[in-house]
C-alpha cells in the first residue's frame, strides 16, 4: 500500500467513511469514490496544507478554491462559478507569471462578478 493510499483510509476512517463536504458515503466506483482534496489552494500552501478525504464529485466541483468559499457557494452554481473565476485571478497573480498584457482580462474578471 502506498503512502497517499494509507493517508487516505486514515481521512476516510476519521471521517466515518464518508465526505468531507457533502457526508455523502464512499462506493469504490462513480462520483463517490474517495480521494484526497487540499483544503488550503494548492497555489497558496502548496502540497502541505490541510487535507482531507472528499468524494469525486465534490473534490471536481470545488477545483481551484479552498474549503470555506466552497462550502459557502457549492449549492449555487452562478456563485460557485464566480468564486473559481476569481481564484483563477488570484492564484495566476499569485504564480509570479502575471503579465501586464493580461491586466484588462483579470480586471474584467473581477469587475463583472461585483
Amino acid at each position: 500500500m502506498s503512502n497517499r493510499q494509507a493517508q487516505l483510509r486514515t481521512m476516510m476512517a476519521e471521517q466515518g467513511g464518508r465526505c468531507f463536504f457533502c457526508r455523502a458515503a464512499f462506493r469504490a466506483t462513480g462520483g463517490q469514490r474517495p480521494t484526497i482534496d487540499h483544503l488550503e489552494p494548492l497555489w497558496l500552501f502548496g502540497r502541505y496544507g490541510r487535507k482531507a478525504a472528499v468524494c469525486h464529485d465534490c473534490n471536481r466541483k470545488k477545483g481551484p478554491l479552498d474549503a470555506e468559499t466552497f462550502a459557502r457557494v457549492r449549492f449555487s452554481p452562478e456563485a460557485l462559478q464566480k468564486a473559481k473565476r476569481r481564484a483563477m485571478v488570484a492564484a495566476h497573480l499569485y504564480s509570479g507569471h502575471f503579465t501586464l498584457r493580461r491586466l484588462p482580462e483579470m480586471v474584467a474578471i473581477v469587475m463583472e462578478d461585483e
